[in-house]
């Protein structure tokens, strides 16, 4: 909260609250001095953002149960409910999310044993939260000053986590690394999580240089959490979110090549896309010395087995037997073609396969396991519609944004499908409609009369 209320003193205008208004839920029955619904709307996405990271800074020191473990679950899903019933606004984009919300209901109705509610939160509200952020971003208007706020508010989330796990990480000397996932250098949390919300923190620092956007007053407080979330990342030894942001950047910079923000591309921009690959590498070399070569053999594939001559390296090793998950995913789904076995039962039903009860890590096969034909619609509409956005998008930068914020989300929901609110958030988020040149009078009066011409050049994401 702190963190909302001194964007909201800076900012001024660029969210729709101020600091005098950080009553959460007094407007929920009405109370709205301005009268300006965006007011509502944007404590909504805003209070999201700054969840992020607090719901993995609560995981890892523990905090359950006074605050749940799946606590960034019920929230998001709380406060996208109330953003879309107190949103007046229609969009056609939202019929997609009403669509998925529909598919899923029939994978509810398979009748199943042996599972409780924690395995519906666990393996469907995800999926939930993801058609509601569609359909709630739907009716969203940001400016791109008000997305950067956001894309702050995401960033202090994570400060509290990398101090955390700092702290509580002994000196490097006495840190035994292996070739396996990092638990001391992680706060004795989950390194996959730890790894996919510290990997969020420098994709956004680093989309907003390639882009040309300040996100910070002062540069040396972005480079210096730049390299801290991402020397961390690597540390964890969980290797898919870091290549995940490794590969937004990567499309980012490639996507600015081809099309360009402005006609000329600045020296300083071209310098600041230098100097974040090449920081990229060397905290990387850095890293590696420091682990005496393990991190390089870790993202090599390579475990304790495979130097010995113990096992072959094959992709169900290099995947850490994710390989081996998705294959039994699609197995169900073929047990199970139409209504797929419900949420929560591939896991239980994955032990006869692989002698183990293990969790999808890949969200669009566990789609299919668990939710049948209806899981396969569901995942062509959400791989899907990023291309379709993409090519109708109009703007450049949103191009740039959508392929930041889709590609992170998606890449983040192949290695840790929907344990984190990420890829929901993430989703939702790209399908704003962003506002460029407008004046604010007019935008103040189209807001609460809806009958004036729109005061703006409107880019809608949705279509």
């Amino acid at each position: 909260m702190a963190g909302i209320s001194r964007i909201a003193r800076r900012g001024g205008h660029l969210l729709p609250f101020g600091a005098d208004h950080m009553d959460l839920f007094g407007y929920w029955n009405g109370i709205d001095r301005s009268g300006n619904e965006s007011y509502r709307e944007g404590t909504v996405h805003s209070f999201l953002a700054y969840y992020l990271g607090m719901e993995i800074f609560a995981r890892a020191v523990r905090t359950s149960p006074i605050v749940p473990y799946e606590s960034g679950k019920y929230t998001m899903l709380l406060f996208l409910v109330l953003g879309i019933i107190i949103s007046s606004r229609r969009s056609k984009s939202a019929l997609v999310g009403w669509t998925m919300l529909l598919l899923s209901i029939p994978g509810l109705l398979v009748e199943r044993d042996m599972v409780d509610y924690r395995d519906i939160v666990f393996n469907y509200v995800g999926l939930l939260n993801l058609c509601l952020a569609i359909i709630y971003f739907s009716y969203v208007f940001l400016t791109r000053k008000e997305l950067i706020n956001i894309f702050r508010l995401c960033i202090y989330s994570i400060v509290p986590l990398l101090v955390s796990i700092t702290l509580k990480t002994p000196d490097f000397e006495d840190v035994t690394f292996t070739l396996s996932a990092s638990f001391d250098t992680t706060g004795g949390f989950g390194s996959n999580q730890v790894s996919t919300i510290l990997s969020l923190g420098f994709t956004l620092i680093g989309f907003c240089y390639l882009t040309n956007q300040r996100l910070f007053n002062n540069n040396w407080v972005a480079i210096g959490l730049f390299c801290l979330f991402f020397f961390r990342g690597l540390l964890t030894f969980s290797r898919g979110g870091v290549m995940a942001g490794v590969l937004v950047l990567l499309l980012v910079f490639i996507g600015r090549m081809i099309y360009p923000i402005k006609a000329k591309i600045r020296r300083s921009t071209l310098g600041w896309t230098i100097a974040i690959f090449v920081g990229l590498f060397g905290i990387a070399v850095y890293a590696n010395k420091l682990t005496n070569n393990l991190l390089l053999l870790r993202y090599q594939g390579e475990t304790t087995g495979t130097l010995l001559g113990r096992k072959e390296k094959n992709i169900s090793v290099i995947t850490s037997g994710r390989w081996d998950v998705f294959l039994s995913d699609l197995e169900i789904w073929s047990d199970n073609f139409f209504f797929g076995v419900g949420p929560g039962m591939s896991s239980r039903i994955r032990e006869s396969f692989l002698g183990e009860r293990v969790v999808a890590h890949v969200e669009v096969s566990r789609l299919l396991s668990e939710h049948g034909l209806m899981g396969f619609f569901i995942s062509v509409i959400m791989l899907m519609l990023p291309v379709v956005q993409f090519f109708r998008c109009r703007q450049n930068y949103g191009k740039l944004l959508k392929l930041c914020l889709f590609g992170l989300a998606i890449f983040t929901s192949f290695h840790s499908a929907m344990r984190t609110n990420i890829t929901p958030f993430l989703y939702g988020l790209a399908t704003f409609s962003v506002i460029y040149d407008f004046n604010w009078a007019r935008l103040r009066r189209y807001l609460i009369h809806r009958k004036s011409t729109h005061p703006a050049r409107v880019e809608s994401y949705g279509g």
